[in-house]
């Protein structure tokens, strides 16, 4: 205890990687090459030159990302809000939460309050997710009719 003050509860925790990694072939690659290729040409072609900067700048981030193994973080949920690898998100910034369960997809999103806030979304692993609704709706309203937006869709197909 710092200046009297009173260490939060831990009501329940898990770990999970900061996000499901796609599994991608060397098909994959191959295709996005092709369209890489594609876009390089068509820029050629209408000399926009700035646009093949853009693809080979984003052809190469994707690459390095699709690299990089995802870092394990352990998910708190307090009495106070919740904790994300050490990061305190109170509940008072905090709007509402839901669950994006579909095959492999095992996700919490909670939605911040305030303009151009990110959406948090916290991949579950093999937590109880009825135990973190139990936990959350103390503090959260349930959106049970929201889904996974268009955007998170698109780039799981796309395996982004």
């Amino acid at each position: 205890m710092v200046d009297g003050q009173k260490q939060p509860e831990v009501l329940y925790s898990w770990d999970a990687e900061e996000y499901t990694q796609a599994e991608r072939n060397i098909s994959w690659y191959w295709w996005a090459l092709a369209v890489a290729l594609v876009i390089v040409i068509y820029a050629v072609i209408i000399q926009q030159w700035t646009l093949i900067a853009v693809v080979l700048v984003a052809g190469v981030v994707i690459y390095l990302v699709g690299k990089t193994e995802p870092r394990t973080f352990t998910h708190e949920l307090l009495d106070t809000g919740i904790r994300v690898g050490g990061r305190l998100y109170p509940y008072t910034t905090l709007q509402s939460f839901w669950f994006v369960i579909e095959g492999r997809v095992r996700e919490l999103k909670v939605l911040q309050s305030g303009k151009l806030k990110p959406l948090l979304s916290l991949q579950l692993g093999n937590a109880d997710v009825e135990q973190i609704r139990r936990v959350l709706s103390r503090f959260l309203p349930e959106e049970e009719e929201r889904g996974e937006d268009i955007v998170d869709k698109m780039g799981r197909f796309l395996k982004f």
